[in-house]
């Protein structure tokens, strides 16, 4: 049996919608879910209160193929079915590349965020030279490692910015996920 549900609610001057479904939930959690996803839409608009002008800001979240080549990965994503490394490079160079296209297109500040699978030196990072900032490099203390692994400390997860000074920025812990999420405080130029 499928729980769904459907929610309207005012926010951010306008309205949004929830709409959760599950067939391994009930309905009390898909509404708790809904709860939690109301809740989080008003602290984001409790903390943008401040900054209502005419600002715009596009934060980008994104994950990249990892490099993991037991693993098959779908072709109507535009990631590899194969599996092969090389696919697997390929795959990940196009999506930093429709990436930097796209943040180059934009007229706004920028935050791009998220599981790069891909350390610092990786020609996949440096593929966004020159249109956005690592926040890490600017302000961030340490290594910055987000990817505990049993072999090696990992960078992997990324903040970078685009018209953004960078105040702080710094490994969290990793409480709900494999890696530690990067927590930023920025500020719109």
């Amino acid at each position: 049996m499928t729980a769904a549900l459907t929610r309207r609610f005012a926010t951010m001057g306008g309205e949004g919608s929830i709409h959760l479904e599950s067939e391994t939930a009930g309905a009390t959690r898909v509404a708790h879910l809904a709860d939690a996803v109301e809740e989080l839409f008003a602290q984001v608009e409790d903390a943008l209160t401040p900054f209502r002008d005419d600002s715009e800001l596009s934060v980008i979240a994104v994950h990249l193929i990892p490099t993991l080549p037991f693993e098959s990965w779908s072709a109507d994503r535009g990631d590899v079915s194969s599996g092969s490394l090389v696919d697997i490079a390929h795959a990940r160079h196009v999506q930093l590349q429709n990436l930097r296209a796209y943040v180059e297109k934009l007229h706004r500040p920028a935050v791009v965020c998220g599981d790069f699978n891909a350390p610092a030196t990786s020609p996949a990072i440096h593929a966004l030279d020159g249109v956005l900032e690592d926040a890490f490099r600017v302000r961030g203390e340490g290594f910055g490692w987000t990817a505990p692994t049993p072999l090696a400390q990992l960078r992997i997860d990324y903040v970078f910015v685009r018209g953004l000074d960078v105040v702080k920025i710094e490994v969290g812990s990793a409480a709900t996920s494999d890696h530690y999420p990067l927590v930023a405080d920025l500020v719109i130029r």
